[in-house]
């Protein structure tokens, strides 16, 4: 198989496994992934507190975070107020019941990570992180470039 198919096929399995641990949850409380994702978002980064930083860490699209934000204001699990400094900016804040809900996924989350570096040693799992890391620097450099093309700018090689 060729590396990039290699790639997209591992970072797919990953992808609905991840999700399918979380599927007893979400059935349990009536949520939607998305909605799950933005409770333990918020559980774990209470610091990026608005949809905006949902979108662009999670990468989410925003007409997708403002249904289920929406969504998980109706049933009392978060509250979103206006920002002091920005009248722009709502900041969402995890309620009682928001809370206890993104802790049992924090549960699942952790056990999924557990399961999956089962047996992975260390010095392996540092490899992997720096993959990761150069491969999103060099992923902002394709953006950035995206960007500049669609602005009629020049192209420069990574």
């Amino acid at each position: 198989m060729k590396l990039c198919t290699e790639i997209l096929t591992h970072l797919s399995l990953y992808k609905k496994a991840y999700h399918a641990v979380f599927l007893p949850v979400c059935t349990k409380y009536s949520l939607t992934q998305i909605e799950a994702d933005i409770l333990l978002f918020l559980n774990n980064n209470p610091e990026y507190n608005t949809a905006t930083s949902i979108s662009s860490i999670c990468g989410l699209s925003k007409p997708n975070i403002s249904t289920a934000l929406e969504r998980l204001r109706q049933r009392n699990l978060l509250l979103v107020e206006k920002d002091a400094n920005s009248r722009r900016t709502n900041r969402l804040t995890l309620l009682e019941e928001g809370e206890h809900i993104a802790e049992e996924l924090r549960e699942c989350q952790k056990d999924y990570f557990s399961r999956m570096l089962y047996g992975i040693p260390d010095d392996t799992l540092q490899t992997v992180l720096n993959f990761f890391q150069q491969t999103n620097e060099n992923i902002s450099h394709i953006i950035e470039q995206e960007k500049q093309d669609k602005k009629g700018g020049n192209r420069n090689v990574v």
